[in-house]
Formats: structure tokens, sequence, C-alpha cells
């Protein structure tokens, strides 16, 4: 990878890869160990009540099916792009470069280049985005927002099978009855 100023360069020999550009970095942010704890405690009390209510309001929902977002990474403007290219005995590698590109107003836009034709490639914010968020808003024009969500972290909450709560879940008229010992199997977060 090379990086000139608003330009970053990736070259590969590989045949495929992806490219994940975020020119401006990224901001995480996650749970505290403390908010973890009294989340899971939360989650273990009230999870058979959330599954059952959802069964009951007709969702097609398993067990492992509901989660918590307990992180995630933002950024102002990213880049995505993989390719795929057929082996040969030639190997000329697939160059992918990401630069700024001039806007008639204040906000940054980019663009991917390649040297191959067998590349996908995303860009974001787009212009028409990013005028929604600017509506209606007192921020300055070119305000840049930290609202692309890159990735999440979650918490699956998976419960044991109690009974036949996965067979017959048990409403009532006011609501739900929910066991008398819910388990619940947390999963370490998951990207």
């Amino acid at each position: 990878m090379t990086n000139n100023g608003s330009t970053l360069t990736f070259e590969s020999e590989e045949h495929q890869g992806a490219v994940l550009a975020m020119p401006f970095g990224s901001n995480t942010e996650d749970l505290d160990r403390f908010a973890m704890a009294r989340i899971q405690g939360y989650t273990t009390v009230n999870a058979e009540s959330w599954y059952i209510y959802a069964r009951n309001i007709g969702r097609d929902i398993k067990n492992g099916d509901l989660s918590l977002v307990v992180g995630h990474d933002k950024t102002t403007a990213w880049g995505m792009a993989t390719f795929s290219t057929l082996k040969s005995a030639e190997k000329d590698p697939v160059r992918l470069t990401f630069k700024q590109v001039a806007r008639n107003d204040i906000r940054r836009s980019y663009v991917w280049e390649s040297s191959s034709s067998m590349v996908e490639v995303r860009t974001g914010p787009d212009a028409k985005e990013e005028e929604e968020l600017q509506m209606g808003d007192a921020a300055e024009e070119g305000t840049d927002y930290e609202n692309q969500c890159l990735f999440v972290r979650t918490l699956q909450i998976n419960m044991r099978d109690i009974g036949n709560l996965w067979k017959n879940p048990r409403p009532t008229g006011m609501g739900i009855l929910p066991s008398s010992s819910p388990e619940i199997l947390a999963t370490s977060m998951v990207h």
C-alpha cells in the first residue's frame, strides 16, 4: 500500500482479495466490562420473554436469532473493493487506487480505479445520502458525519431448551409467563 495525500494505492499478486479503506480512520465504541455485566444480567432475566414475544407476534425466530449490539466502528468516509482474477502463468499484480475527487461543493467524494475489470467497488457515503443527512441540520455546510457504520459487535442470545419453550411458547392474556429459571448462553462478541 502506498499513501500519497488523498490517494491510497493497493497492489496484490494474489488472484483474489478485499480492501477496506478509511481515509479518516474510524471511531470504535464498546460497552465497558461493568455495562456488559449489567447487559448480560438483564438478558438472562428477560431473554425468554423476548423470544416468546417475537414468536407470538408472528416472527419466524429460532434460538440464537436475537442479538444485542454492544459495540461498533464508525467513520465519515470509506471504500470497499473486492477482486477475483483468473489464475494465469503471467501473474500481473492487481492495482487498486482509492482517491478523492473534486466536487462542486466542499464535501469529499472518493472513487476507485483498478488495473483489472474483475473488481467490485463501493464508496460511502454517496452524495444523495449526504444531502439527506444535511437537510434540517443547523451544522455548517460540508460537515462530515461520523455515521457510516463499518462493523458491529454483538452479544448473541442463545437459550437452552427449557422444556418445550421452542415447541410451545407460553403466552398469557396480559403478557408473557416466564419460566422459573431461564438459562442463557451468551456467545463471545461476534464481528
